[in-house]
């Protein structure tokens, strides 16, 4: 039994995108069962995660790991569902590293008495603090996880131009320690939107332009959102313009691609499979 940890500990990283693309990479291949799956999203302001999974999964739920008592309920959960098998996914939020600095490595001790292993995904952008941040799990928390993963999001730039990390000692460290580096592909920001609905939260914006006057009340009333959607889901919309479609279908492949590598290089590394999938021979299914 697995526990996946999406962590990065500051916001705008991508730290939600690579754990949705995790999760749609699994809903998407041979083996997967959708009853053994449970999907936490800890973030307070943000739960991307949730929105994204609700009504697809049947148990994603929200969940508040901000204190001491928070971790012992966890713990105290996984303790009651032992017999159930679960497999747990956890998207953290921004800033979660100073109570995990606290609670993580008593967390990993627990977790791994009863039968669990820890799998943390690291999403990094091209600035000196996601070094410096990792650095500090590392040191905190490290020797509680089976196996991290640093991403580099090519969001923010080709695999070669994260120099900073690239030439950072903690690499060497971290490499030398087991860990493994991924290049997430970049999504384009069109088929983000149009798998999220473009969520702008602007109602109470529109609504002081309104009283102001300068928008109308007609313009006032256009939300232009629709329901947020797992990634593999949005090419079953029939309406779909073709070119979000060709995009998508190519992100999906890369994806596919870079969760495989990554499997691949933990079972050479561990001799075992931690993502918990067996790729299929044929694509994904489509529509």
């Amino acid at each position: 039994m697995s526990i996946v940890i999406s962590h990065g500990d500051k916001g705008g990283v991508g730290k939600s995108l690579l754990i949705c693309a995790y999760i749609d990479y699994r809903m998407n291949h041979e083996g997967f069962n959708s009853e053994k799956l449970v999907v936490l999203d800890a973030d307070p302001r943000n739960a991307d995660v949730f929105r994204m999974f609700d009504g697809y999964l049947p148990q994603v739920e929200r969940v508040n790991l901000a204190a001491k008592e928070d971790w012992m309920k966890f713990v105290d959960r996984i303790q009651s569902e032992k017999d159930k098998g679960y497999d747990y996914i956890i998207s953290m939020p921004a800033g979660v590293g100073a109570i995990l600095s606290k609670e993580g490595a008593k967390f990993g001790d627990y977790v791994e008495l009863l039968g669990h292993e820890i799998t943390m995904f690291w999403t990094i952008d091209r600035m000196p603090d996601s070094v410096n941040l990792l650095k500090r799990a590392m040191f905190d928390i490290g020797s509680k996880v089976k196996q991290m993963i640093l991403v580099k999001n090519q969001f923010f730039g080709t695999a070669d131009s994260f120099s900073r990390w690239d030439s950072s000692y903690l690499r060497k460290l971290f490499l030398l320690g087991g860990g493994i580096e991924a290049n997430l592909p970049e999504l384009h920001e069109w088929v983000i939107d149009e798998v999220i609905g473009n969520q702008l939260d602007e109602a109470d914006v529109k609504r002081i332009l309104l009283r102001q006057g300068a928008i109308s009340a007609s313009e006032a009333a256009i939300s232009g959102t629709h329901r947020t959607i797992p990634f593999s889901s949005l090419l079953n919309r029939v309406d779909l313009r073709l070119t979000l479609r060709g995009e998508m279908e190519e992100w999906l492949r890369k994806v596919d691609s870079f969760f495989a590598e990554i499997d691949m290089q933990v079972q050479v590394k561990n001799r075992k499979t931690v993502l918990g999938t067996q790729p299929k021979n044929t694509k994904r299914t489509e529509p």
